[in-house]
């Protein structure tokens, strides 16, 4: 027998299969009838022992060959072992038997959606339908199969009639979110639960998925009431105390945020993420050890969340700690290597840290994926700049430059560049094109360089472009 039958509580099961396995052991033969034969496909189904499942059907067929239920049971192991053209063949079988049974189009459209034939699986589904009067999980069977080819709107129609019979379906009113989100439909979204909450005011998920949609447009104090409406109704409800902290925390609200992340603590197993994000509000606020030691608490729990480090790493820098910060980020570059964000980072904080060679091999490595990047862009003409000559910071900047025509703040860091080195007219016609681009760049110019508003010209070209309509155009150089 199983040694792992004490964790089923049904003793009468248990002695059932304890009599079919000693049976077949000693390669008897005892008649069952098929109500205890499914039992015992069905606990070896429980235990995910595939071979026994298979020699219980067998054994089950060889007496009730015309058994729709033990036939069914077939293909579902058939299923299990990924041999979909053989389950249809045996679906086929009971079908010819049992041709009004449910089960018989349900497993089918389920073999189907497995082989990726979303059409014909959706067929076998609304046969279904035919054969129950409860049919809310075959409308969602429907609606999963319409997403898996991006049907969303059509989905959408399916789930809305599983909430008109069952207005507290979890996996309906998620799924319903989920369409309108990949349509980036949010007007119907919001349209669509608060005509929902108009009949069903005390539904949690209703207004909980309200309030991710306001958020994603922005409407954040909508979101908050969705929330707290939320709450209302179950103060228990964890996600929706962290989905408000994310909205505080976007309306800069940190401290706000903070609580509303704690209130997490109290419903659920704190996670990883939740002291990530906390530990982000403090770092907003600058209250840097709290911020240190929620990230440390974050990465205690999990530690290959590479965010957690390079955040880290971020106040390790923003407190002039720049050794801490760069093994910080090296961490967050160890559990993920192709980030270039990371390295982008790592590369900064070793120029800052005067260690050149390594930096410069960060930099060309970033470079080499990520060169059409202005942010970085602009950090590696700087570190060519200081470390080899203005130059090549400047041959550097302009072939990037006009690799990204739009680019305006590599425009005024050329038009920058150009004018320090006193290569006056190409510096002149490098900030005209980042003017036409975007005039109040200019500020971040002169804060970049404020010597140059002592250049007559540069204050011409910045006063008079004023009134000039921005365009679109680029001289290339």
């Amino acid at each position: 027998m199983n040694d792992d039958f004490e964790e089923f509580d049904d003793d009468e099961l248990l002695e059932l299969v304890g009599r079919y396995e000693k049976m077949s052991d000693k390669n008897e033969n005892s008649f069952f009838d098929t109500d205890e034969l499914e039992d015992i496909i069905d606990y070896y189904f429980r235990k995910d022992d595939m071979k026994r499942a298979e020699q219980a059907i067998e054994f089950a067929i060889s007496q009730h060959p015309l058994s729709p239920s033990i036939l069914l049971r077939k293909a579902q192991w058939l299923v299990s072992g990924n041999n979909s053209k053989q389950a249809l063949k045996a679906l086929k079988e009971v079908e010819r038997i049992d041709p009004e049974n449910i089960d018989i189009y349900m497993m089918r459209g389920t073999v189907y959606s497995t082989m990726a034939l979303h059409d014909e699986a959706i067929a076998e589904y609304k046969k279904a339908l035919k054969f129950t009067e409860e049919p809310e999980d075959i409308y969602i069977a429907i609606a999963m199969e319409l997403e898996n080819q991006m049907l969303y709107a059509d989905a959408i129609e399916y789930l809305k009639k599983v909430l008109e019979t069952d207005p507290e379906n979890e996996l309906a009113i998620y799924e319903i979110a989920f369409c309108f989100e990949f349509l980036f439909d949010y007007e119907a979204a919001i349209e669509f639960f608060n005509e929902f909450l108009n009949t069903q005011p005390y539904s949690k998920l209703g207004w909980f998925n309200l309030g991710l949609v306001y958020n994603a447009v922005e409407l954040y104090e909508k979101a908050i009431d969705a929330y707290d409406y939320t709450l209302a109704i179950d103060e228990t409800f964890s996600s929706a105390y962290f989905n408000k902290a994310n909205t505080l925390a976007n309306m800069g609200c940190y401290r706000e945020a903070i609580e509303s992340y704690r209130q997490t603590f109290r419903f659920e197993e704190a996670e990883a993420t939740t002291y990530y994000y906390i530990g982000e509000c403090f770092q907003k606020i600058e209250n840097y050890q709290n911020a240190i030691e929620q990230y440390n608490k974050a990465i205690e729990i999990d530690p290959k969340l590479a965010d957690a480090w390079f955040a880290l790493g971020s106040v390790y820098e923003e407190t002039d700690r720049i050794d801490i910060a760069i093994t910080a980020v090296e961490k967050a570059i160890h559990i993920e290597p192709e980030n270039m964000i990371y390295l982008h980072a790592l590369a900064n904080l070793l120029a800052k840290y005067g260690r050149i060679p390594e930096a410069s091999a960060a930099y060309e490595k970033v470079n080499a994926s990520d060169h059409l990047n202005p942010d970085f862009s602009l950090d590696y003409a700087e570190f060519i700049f200081s470390t080899q000559s203005p130059e090549s910071a400047i041959e550097y900047l302009t072939t990037t430059a006009n690799n990204v025509p739009f680019a305006s703040q590599l425009f005024y860091r050329l038009a920058a560049y150009n004018l320090i080195t006193a290569k006056i007219k190409e510096g002149l016609r490098w900030l005209l094109d980042a003017l036409e681009l975007d005039y109040d760049g200019h500020k971040d110019f002169l804060e970049f360089a404020p010597e140059l508003i002592n250049i007559p010209e540069v204050v011409y070209h910045i006063e008079s472009s004023k009134q000039t309509p921005k365009s679109r155009k680029k001289k290339r150089h």
